[in-house]
This record gives C-alpha cells, structure tokens and sequence, in this order.
C-alpha cells in the first residue's frame, strides 16, 4: 500500500470515528480529488481487462486442445489446419475490436475527469462569481471554451463507443 493509500485510509477511518461518536453529523469531511477517483476506476479498468485477457488465452487454449484431438481421431489434417487458421484471425480480430473499445473508453473517460477539473477551477466558476468579481476577460474566456471543447469530446467517444457496441450486438445476434 503506498502513502496516498494509507492517507485515504486513514482519513476514511477517521470520519468513521466521527461519525460513531456524532451520529448527527450531516456532511462527511472527506474529499476526494478527482485524479483519485479516476485513478481508482483505471485501476479497476486494468484489472478487468486483465481478467478478460486471461479467460480468454484459456478458452483459446481449450480450444487448440480440441481441435487438435479431433485432428487425431478424424486424421482430416488440411480441413482442420484451415479452421484453426480461420479461428486465429476471429480473435485477432476480436483482440483489435476489444482494445479499440477499451482505448475509447479511457479516451472519453480522461476528457470527462479533465474537463471536471477545468470546470472546478476559478476560471470557470459561474456568472454570479464573474459578476461578484467583476472579471471576465481571456482566460476564464479559455477556461470555459478548454471545458467545453473536453466535454464535447467526451460526448462523442462516448457516442461512438455506444454505436460500436450495438453494432458489435448486431453482429453477435447475426452469426
């Protein structure tokens, strides 16, 4: 466990203790930064993908194995031999679909966190603070066209990644 694990943990712990000892309490104290929260889903990103690549390599080899013990009892070597190939460029295929979905993803992800922060900052704040500040020049003018440029992003890999996976449906369904 690294250090900013052991802080988390340990402020965790901490409002815990608050919250037995003042049940009453009505707002946690505990925040965390978005670079954290986007870390932990990355993390759990990985660790799925993962997951899935090892099921994967050991459905393919169960599979080789079959393959190949039908070869020895049917003795059909050139007809098996082309179905085995057939079978490899399905799951390189697959392979590139599933990392392509998976880069979409962390792409319409990270425009999501980064356009969080750029609205949490100072120069996006809303018109009551421009107007309580009496400011609004270039950089808030930045601030808020970075925002929505990132936002808008996000909008479009996630649209696009909902296309892929209903046409991915599609053609599940088809064959």
């Amino acid at each position: 466990m690294d250090n900013r694990e052991k802080e988390i943990r340990e402020e965790v712990e901490a409002e815990l203790a608050l919250i037995k000892t003042d049940p009453w309490r009505s707002q946690p104290t505990i925040k965390f930064k978005l670079e954290d929260v986007c870390a932990l889903l990355s993390l759990i990103d990985n660790l799925r993908a993962e997951r899935d690549e090892l099921k994967r390599k050991y459905t393919q080899t169960v599979a080789q194995w079959q393959v190949r013990a039908e070869r020895a009892e049917a003795g059909e070597g050139e007809e098996i031999d082309k179905r085995m190939k057939i079978a490899w460029q399905l799951d390189e295929i697959r392979e590139a679909w599933e990392e392509t979905i998976a880069d979409l993803k962390r792409q319409s992800e990270r425009a999501y966190c980064e356009s969080l922060d750029i609205a949490g900052s100072t120069k996006c704040l809303g018109w009551q603070a421009k107007v309580d500040n009496n400011k609004f020049g270039i950089v808030e003018m930045e601030g808020h066209r970075k925002h929505n440029n990132l936002m808008g992003r996000h909008q479009g890999l996630a649209k696009a990644l909902g296309d892929l996976r209903k046409l991915a449906k599609l053609i599940k369904e088809k064959s």
